[in-house]
């Protein structure tokens, strides 16, 4: 079997140029297998997708959380206004959501008129369940319900936005971290997440968790992998080539 997350990772050192032992691929690839097998493993995660009257819907990423809440610091929340809002925004992954609006209002007087003309003859609460769905997945653990649908907390965090949203938070601490910019918007929450988790070993930063082992494991060891395959690429350079 070939784990994906090692393969990528080895692919991307051989594209530096850098020659990697076939023992330390194997030994890399073993720990990838480990850590992909694991039910809670999120690098590998894909995005969330929902069908509904013919429309799909996509987990949003961080981009378009961070607008989300930008727009309803300006919009009603009430559940009609939300669901056209949504649904317009998870079915449109591809845009580019980091320009906010300069007209808000008339990107809400489009997303109603989009809503009617494609999910018009939908019923509401099924729109509803199909964003859910993609926002917050499903716990088979809580009787499928919506893992939102357990949490105390859930309405207040629902309702937090602007500046301060978690989706915010969450780009700020990832771009602390040495993470491009760019890569944290597009990455869903679960994928930024990862990459924050990755940032941290990598830099010797503590994480705490000890069902994270397996995660420290793989790349502390990938870590010792790029810097002697590093190492051997710039010695066979010399400094005469530079």
């Amino acid at each position: 079997m070939v784990s994906k997350l090692a393969m990528e990772d080895i692919e991307s050192l051989m594209e530096e140029g850098c020659v990697v032992r076939p023992s330390d691929v194997i030994r890399l690839n073993a720990l990838g297998l480990k850590l992909e097998k694991r039910p809670d493993f999120r690098l590998a995660t894909l995005p969330r997708v929902a069908l509904c009257g013919g429309v799909l819907f996509t987990q949003p990423s961080i981009e378009q959380d961070i607008f989300l809440d930008n727009m309803f610091q300006v919009f009603s929340r009430d559940e009609g206004t939300r669901i056209a809002v949504e649904a317009y925004v998870l079915a449109h992954p591809d845009e580019n959501w980091s320009k906010r609006p300069m007209f808000p209002r008339l990107f809400g007087v489009k997303c109603a008129a989009w809503i009617r003309k494609h999910l018009g003859k939908e019923v509401a609460s099924k729109v509803r369940a199909a964003l859910d769905f993609c926002k917050y997945g499903m716990d088979p653990l809580d009787g499928e319900f919506p893992a939102y649908a357990v949490d105390e907390t859930f309405d207040k965090w629902y309702d937090e936005g602007g500046p301060k949203s978690p989706a915010m938070r969450k780009w700020l601490e990832a771009c602390a971290l040495g993470i491009d910019s760019a890569a944290a918007l597009k990455a869903t929450s679960p994928q930024l997440a990862a990459m924050i988790e990755r940032a941290y070993l990598l830099n010797d930063r503590k994480i705490g968790d000890d069902e994270k082992q397996l995660t420290a494991e793989y790349f502390a060891t990938l870590k010792e992998i790029q810097e002697q395959a590093r190492a051997a690429r710039d010695a066979k350079k010399g400094p005469e080539n530079g």
